[in-house]
């Protein structure tokens, strides 16, 4: 009986040891915002149309005009991110009335999150003062590479 005060404060060390670490429960990825967007962009010298879609899962799609079929693939990890913060960024922009212009390209970018839905509709002409120009280049850049099969499944 000697030995039960030790074993007591054995467990209680024990006990407290076990509450200081860290949990290793998995990691919540519910609390991660969701979003998804579209770009439309037409026009140009040769008329062209092409539709982005992009999710926070990192899952695209592209639609070509010109072969009407979609393609679709998953973004590295780098480029979701990328593109993830942009779109958390977005809601600061502020959208130009669109520019008329005879043979630039036209964006119509929507992106929805939890917060809500952004709507931007611009040309080259506006582009680079609204705020979005880096997420257009970069969603334009996207395309080109999954049209190209870079991302492809």
């Amino acid at each position: 009986m000697k030995n039960r005060p030790i074993v007591e404060i054995s467990r209680l060390f024990l006990f407290c040891l076990a509450l200081s670490l860290p949990s290793c429960s998995p990691v919540d990825t519910e609390s991660r915002e969701t979003w998804s967007l579209t770009l439309v962009t037409s026009g140009g010298l040769a008329g062209i149309t092409r539709e982005l879609e992009i999710d926070s899962n990192g899952q695209a799609t592209v639609i070509d005009d010109g072969s009407g079929q979609p393609v679709s693939g998953e973004l590295p990890d780098e480029l979701q991110s990328e593109v993830a913060a942009y779109v958390l960024d977005a809601g600061t922009s502020k959208p130009n009335p669109p520019a008329g212009c005879a043979d630039c390209f036209a964006y119509s970018l929507e992106i929805r999150r939890q917060d809500g839905v952004y709507l931007y509709t611009l040309t080259d002409l506006d582009l680079d003062g609204s705020g979005i120009s880096p997420l257009v280049m970069l969603l334009n850049d996207l395309q080109a590479r999954l049209l190209s099969g870079e991302f492809s499944h």
